[in-house]
């Protein structure tokens, strides 16, 4: 008496066998599922490390200058910049720019000249966009190296 096997295992028997007729074989390609979903979650980690990035740099100008009579004192050297007018923390901004098809940049900064001269002064020495991206970076790393779901 020879044994029953099961389809699966009579199957894979023949596969091994090479006794497969074309036929029998289906390919399936998932290339481009895959390569969507990578690039819809590689945006919206963009947009939330840039967003977070926006938050951080918004909070660490927020400090209000002090004003002791008619003095006001401002930050120091290596201090973020203190908030007189807010001006430098409403225009804070954030956008993401798809390059290609495979390219997400996302960028944090502001439209002011100030702005500019605050974050690229040596003398000055009040950094607030580069300093935050430094403080926030290993989170920003987290964000963007999750596995994909």
């Amino acid at each position: 008496m020879s044994p029953v096997f099961s389809k699966a295992v009579t199957a894979s028997r023949a596969r091994r066998a090479g006794r497969v007729s074309r036929d029998d074989v289906k390919f399936e390609w998932f290339i481009s599922e895959v390569m969507q979903k990578v690039r819809r979650t590689l945006k919206q980690r963009v947009t939330i490390a840039a967003q977070h990035l926006q938050d951080k740099v918004v909070k660490n100008i927020s400090k209000p200058v002090r004003k002791l009579g008619v003095i006001t004192v401002r930050s120091k050297h290596g201090e973020f910049p203190r908030a007189d007018t807010t001006l430098l923390m409403k225009t804070i901004f954030n956008t993401i720019k798809i390059i290609d098809k495979d390219i997400v940049d996302g960028y944090v900064g502001t439209t002011l000249d100030y702005g500019i001269i605050l974050e690229t002064s040596k003398k000055l020495n009040r950094s607030f966009l580069l300093r935050t991206f430094r403080e926030e970076k290993d989170k920003i790393k987290r964000i963007m190296d999750g596995p994909i779901k």
